[in-house]
């Protein structure tokens, strides 16, 4: 009986470590409340070329109302208002964000055409 409870045990602590990186497939604002690292930033130029930049240091952290860049030295370079709906991350009502993936450790985003500076760009974040 013992061998029974020991091996229910270990699938709810196996099931548990492995919910964390499963996409959440209608996330709400809390799933986004946190402190989340960039990983990866793939831009595209209007030309269609690619220039992707890893592990910068920056990060944001994110209320449930406001969205905060950092950069690599932990200075807050930006501060936004933060609005979850649909699918997107709107932020001060003037920027928003497709959000592509999310889960419990990584969150994908996509922005298209900002201020014909790219034609898009992705960022990747990692939970800390």
């Amino acid at each position: 009986m013992k061998k029974f409870f020991y091996a229910i045990a270990a699938v709810v602590v196996a099931a548990s470590l492995c919910s964390c990186n499963m996409e959440i497939k209608n996330p709400q604002t809390k799933n986004f409340v946190g402190t989340w690292d960039l990983a990866e930033e793939t831009i595209t130029a209007l030309d269609g070329s690619t220039t992707t930049h890893s592990n910068t240091g920056e990060y944001v952290v994110i209320t449930e109302d406001t969205f905060t860049t950092y950069n690599k030295s932990g200075r807050a370079v930006s501060d936004y208002d933060f609005k979850y709906e649909n699918g997107t991350i709107f932020l001060d009502g003037v920027s928003y964000y497709k959000v592509l993936s999310i889960s419990g450790k990584q969150m994908k985003l996509d922005q298209r055409a900002f201020l014909l500076l790219y034609s898009g760009r992705e960022l990747t974040f990692n939970k800390r």
